[in-house]
């Protein structure tokens, strides 16, 4: 039999989805403590010299080693160390200091350390994680309840296009963990959704009091409609298969070298406009350059565009078996034809990609022809004189 994978289009409400579902959170367990396993200075260095792991990477420290017992024999010249490790930690938090000058020093007094006080101090870092984890894991029960109960009201006042089995389904397929913040950089919102697991991630820096906004914004992400891809491996004589995702709400993921991201802002900001409105909250500080591109998007044009064809083509799943098997997209992507030109979603992609959101929303304000203008010369071929 001929290798290479082969693959098929499901649809995200099938039995044979559902069950790779149940496989994958069945699968993933558990999720990671930094120094729970063990792990290296160096594999903590390369966070402390992270500019988005370098904050965690000093709390760990500071936090750590007032509760590390330190004997003369263990470490003969601890207080010589303390001494430089406490200066090169107080020039770290000082605004000023550059990166590079902020952690030179308490780079260097990571390797000095001898094993076993390393590993009292990842002890440290595990327990007082594991503490927040209980906190943490007593608060979703209530949270998802909540959101559980808003998302019905919703859906009965008919602003939202799901039903309440999709919504049950997709709550039962999810897991919600905190996430130490050593181990993953999360999205401005301080979480993510892993579609491929199953998992909502929430970073443990993440306010009590705002908790609820990052959950629901997450819990968005788990309902919006999904294009699932089985992947058959013709290599494997039982013709192994694997579930993937082209898209999620509106954002495609990169399949292949041949097929790029696309939409990631235009399916945040309607995440976290759902999310507003949800909450029945005035306005939010989280995608606010996406949220503005997008209102602009909706009247800026020859005509103005009704927000419900975004938000129908956000939840709507990919149906193979039907004769037209993703409609809400078809509808929104004519819609934005009709009012701006042919292709102009995709065109103004590829500007906020290359010159990011706020150019995209100037360019929109002034006029969107020279935006469409700008993208098509970049695209044309040098001709050689």
């Amino acid at each position: 039999m001929e290798g290479g994978p082969r693959l098929s289009k499901i649809s995200p409400e099938s039995e044979e989805y559902k069950r790779g579902r149940k496989f994958d959170k069945d699968r993933w367990t558990h999720w990671n403590v930094f120094g729970k396993a063990a792990v290296s200075k160096q594999e903590f260095i390369e966070r402390l010299e992270n500019k988005d792991t370098a904050k965690y990477a000093l709390d760990l420290l500071r936090e750590g080693l007032p509760h590390v017992d330190i004997t003369p024999e263990m470490f003969p010249i601890w207080k010589e160390f303390m001494d430089g490790l406490l200066e090169s930690l107080s020039l770290a938090y000082q605004p000023g200091t550059v990166q590079s000058e902020r952690v030179k020093g308490v780079s260097n007094a990571v390797r000095s350390l001898p094993a076993e006080i390393w590993r009292k101090m990842l002890a440290v870092h595990v327990d007082k994680f594991e503490q927040k984890l209980e906190k943490f894991g007593e608060r979703i029960p209530e949270l998802m309840a909540s959101f559980e109960d808003k998302v019905l009201n919703a859906i009965e006042e008919k602003r939202l296009p799901i039903s309440p089995e999709l919504l049950k389904e997709r709550i039962q397929q999810t897991a919600v963990v905190l996430d130490d913040a050593l181990y993953a950089t999360l999205e401005e919102y301080s979480g993510q959704f892993d579609v491929g697991t199953g998992f909502v991630a929430i970073s443990e820096d993440v306010p009590d009091k705002q908790l609820e906004k990052v959950f629901t914004h997450e819990m968005f992400h788990v309902l919006s409609g999904r294009t699932a891809v089985l992947e058959r491996d013709r290599t494997d004589p039982e013709w192994a298969t694997t579930t993937k995702h082209q898209r999620v709400g509106t954002r495609f993921a990169a399949y292949d070298a041949m097929t790029p991201r696309r939409f990631r802002w235009l399916n945040e900001a309607l995440t976290e406009g759902l999310t507003i409105q949800l909450l029945g909250e005035e306005t939010s500080n989280s995608y606010r350059d996406e949220r503005q591109l997008l209102a602009l998007l909706l009247k800026r044009g020859k005509k103005p565009i009704p927000q419900e064809l975004f938000v129908n083509a956000y939840f709507e799943n990919y149906e193979p078996d039907q004769a037209a098997p993703i409609p809400a997209w078809k509808a929104l992507v004519s819609a934005i034809d009709d009012a701006y030109e042919p292709g102009f979603l995709l065109t103004l992609d590829k500007f906020v990609q290359s010159d990011g959101v706020k150019a995209a929303t100037d360019f929109i304000k002034t006029d969107w022809r020279l935006l469409s203008w700008r993208v098509h010369t970049k695209n044309m071929p040098r001709v050689a004189i």
